[in-house]
């Protein structure tokens, strides 16, 4: 893959001259292992660690993150009782924090948010940069719809079948985005768990006599991990608060 992502997500950016520290948490995970390979390739970024998450209590996970600089930028895509442990952790070693981690109740993710007071947080439903696109399309279309009462929509969210959360954070966050002017309603989703594909997405807006399809299908890792190594950029050049991919594409982000 190399630096060939920078030219998409973040071009223009000045990121230091020296490399990005990186600390990825939860090793054995097969996106985890996946961005290793990537980040050892990309000369912008450093390495510096990979540490387990099942099983490690909070004072190793402090012992892991503690000799690290203090610029580090930690990627979690673990789960949610991992990354649980990891935010405790955080509260005594500040470092920059990126996660993918689905599923997470309000509260988790209002304890990112009061993390994000006092260092930089990213949390993203979905990394890739065409999934941010396509629920930028979402939040467009609810835009310049003149009315969307006269619109019905739902989405389907496709995954293989070990995935564990139903729905899924992108189909949660979709459904969000629909809603953005009007929270009066609920679209419905519906989950399909099968076979040993990665994921797709499909909001279906119809009104009378047509219809609008927003789909987003993911055929390779390598989509998500470039949006990742773009979020680490970003990151790295914030000194706090509470972000996600949508900032990494928007003009002033």
């Amino acid at each position: 893959m190399g630096d060939q992502y920078t030219s998409d997500l973040v071009e223009k950016r000045s990121f230091p001259h020296e490399p990005t520290p990186v600390l990825i948490f939860g090793q054995n995970g097969r996106v985890a292992k996946i961005l290793a390979q990537s980040i050892e390739a990309n000369s912008t970024l450093e390495l510096i660690a990979c540490v387990p998450a099942r099983g490690q209590s909070v004072e190793q996970i402090v012992k892991s993150i503690e000799c690290t600089p203090p610029n580090t930028v930690i990627l979690d895509f673990t789960h949610r009782a991992s990354l649980s442990r990891l935010i405790e952790a955080s509260h005594q070693v500040p470092r920059k924090l990126i996660t993918g981690t689905s599923d997470l109740t309000d509260e988790e993710e209002t304890g990112l948010r009061l993390l994000a007071a006092r260092r930089t947080i990213m949390l993203g439903r979905n990394f890739s940069p065409g999934a941010v696109i396509a629920r930028q399309l979402i939040e467009f279309f609810q835009e310049i719809a003149p009315s969307t009462s006269s619109w019905d929509a739902a989405i389907i969210d496709f995954h293989h079948k070990l995935k564990v959360d139903v729905p899924s954070a992108t189909a949660r966050d979709w459904g969000l985005a629909w809603n953005s002017t009007d929270s009066s309603t609920t679209v419905p989703i519906s989950s399909i768990r099968v076979g040993n594909g990665i994921s797709e997405h499909v909001l279906v807006a119809a009104s009378v006599g047509e219809r609008i399809e927003i789909t987003h299908r993911l055929m390779s890792f390598e989509a998500t991990i470039t949006g990742v190594l773009a979020a680490v950029h970003f990151v790295s050049q914030k000194a706090t608060g509470f972000y996600s991919p949508i900032d990494i594409v928007k003009p002033d982000g």
